[in-house]
């Protein structure tokens, strides 16, 4: 089971993938209000310049952005809590692997090209890297 300072840290990428999913998802909705938009408008329909279909599409993703905005400012603060707790930790190389995978959203695999190690050594280091944040204090 994880400590809840590992959990702290694996929140900022589940954080991450909801806001990615959100703004797939907004881009899916523009999208389709931009065809509807676009059909209304090559029929030339005389009816209201907003379909109801277009309306609901617009509104859905206007209540999206607001999520993901919401999410934003929500993964700033996580990420500021995540630094600070990996800063606590006095290997330099531990602090790095973890800044690099759950702060810049890394694999392991991306982490230890990025630091210069093989994916073993990288993976050592992460195991170790989370034991000891186990260990540290939250303030």
């Amino acid at each position: 089971m994880e400590n809840d300072n590992v959990s702290k840290l694996s929140q900022l990428g589940a954080i991450q993938r909801r806001i990615n999913s959100l703004e797939e998802r907004i881009e899916e909705l523009t999208e389709a209000a931009t065809s509807i938009k676009g059909i209304a408008q090559a029929e030339k329909v005389q009816k209201s310049p907003s379909p109801p279909a277009w309306t609901a599409i617009v509104e859905e993703a206007d209540e999206l952005r607001r999520e993901v905005d919401r999410l934003q400012v929500e993964l700033v603060a996580a990420e500021s809590e995540a630094r600070l707790l990996i800063s606590r930790l006095d290997v330099p190389m531990s602090r790095k692997i973890l800044t690099e995978v759950y702060v810049n959203g890394r694999s392991v695999a991306e982490a230890a090209s990025v630091m210069g190690y093989t994916i073993q050594h990288a993976y050592r280091i992460f195991n170790s890297a989370r034991q000891a944040i186990n260990n540290v204090n939250n303030m």
